[in-house]
């Protein structure tokens, strides 16, 4: 099994991905957990949506709103009016969608578009 964790507490640095393995021991420290490996030890990704954002950002993924963390890469469709962004979906079933802040909605009105031509230009 592969665990995603990272070498300091607050998930600062980059994450690796540690080998279920290689753990010698795990320890909860100051109310942390602590994956011990013969030659170093690491600390389990937060599950937030913060250190998803400092992480997954060079994946391409955006923060539209306080709430979600967008794979601008999937985005195939934007409505302005409602502040969403949708997803391709499978035949028949109806699209996912997510939501974009009301104050960023004009600011991000052109790059938004320019992540769905992109995306939609083979299709």
């Amino acid at each position: 099994m592969i665990i995603p964790v990272t070498r300091d507490r607050n998930n600062e640095s980059p994450v690796v991905l540690l080998e279920a393995a290689d753990i010698l021991y795990i320890e909860s420290a100051n109310g942390a957990l602590v994956f011990h490996t013969l030659t170093d030890s690491y600390y389990p990704l937060a599950p937030s949506l913060t250190t998803y954002v400092k992480h997954l950002q060079s994946c391409g993924f955006h923060k539209l709103d306080r709430i979600n963390l967008v794979n601008k890469r999937k985005v195939v469709r934007y409505d302005h009016e409602q502040g969403k962004v949708f997803f391709s979906s499978p035949e028949g079933a109806p699209a996912k969608s997510t939501t974009v802040a009301y104050m960023r909605r004009g600011r991000l009105r052109h790059e938004i578009q320019r992540w769905i031509d992109r995306n939609t230009q083979d299709t």
